[in-house]
């Protein structure tokens, strides 16, 4: 998925990927850097991600951070991360979203100034990490509930959103403690 973000300047790709084998972080990290280019890449655990509203209303929160001068972090690939993760400190969202050794499923996002830039990232994320399969984001039934787990949602907030299906309120659920880091930023 390619968003544009026109009041920030920036457009936003958002895409998946299966079959990943990290043997090292930092390597991997470091690899997908030098493919970046003047994109901004941030890698999540797909496990973890509660599909493309997730990371999109992440990033457009991080951007709307640096724009107002409210941002945690220098760069806005972390600051991406850190609403994802809707925590305040960086260490507490990579132990909770970022990829590690056992990770299999990436979600990337991807920040720059132009369409076209995106989607040369892409491609470049898809030869370095592999087939890319934007289902890996979707929230089933099993991972839905390791979600839950993860950001701590209870039945009460649950059932505030009877009606939805429960995979689909897990995820508006998820974003909106996305949109309330933003609220607490500003705060």
């Amino acid at each position: 998925m390619i968003k544009q973000a026109p009041e920030y300047g920036k457009w936003i790709g958002i895409a998946g990927f299966a079959g990943i084998k990290i043997a090292s972080v930092d390597k991997l990290l470091a690899r997908v850097q030098k493919v970046a280019e003047n994109a901004r890449i941030q890698l999540f655990d797909a496990r973890k991600v509660a599909g493309f509203d997730h990371l999109l209303v992440a990033a457009l929160n991080a951007l709307s951070a640096f724009d107002i001068g409210i941002n945690i972090s220098k760069k806005i690939e972390v600051e991406a991360l850190l609403y994802a993760s809707s925590q305040r400190q960086i260490q507490k969202a990579i132990e909770m979203l970022g990829i590690s050794p056992e990770t299999r499923e990436v979600a990337a996002v991807v920040v720059c100034n132009d369409e076209r830039t995106i989607g040369n990232a892409i491609s470049r994320l898809e030869e370095l990490l592999g087939k890319r399969c934007d289902g890996v984001l979707a929230v089933t039934e099993e991972k839905g509930e390791a979600l839950r787990k993860l950001f701590k949602i209870s039945d009460a907030e649950l059932e505030a959103k009877r009606g939805l299906q429960k995979e689909r309120a897990i995820t508006e659920l998820i974003v909106e403690r996305v949109a309330l880091l933003a609220v607490r930023a500003r705060a």
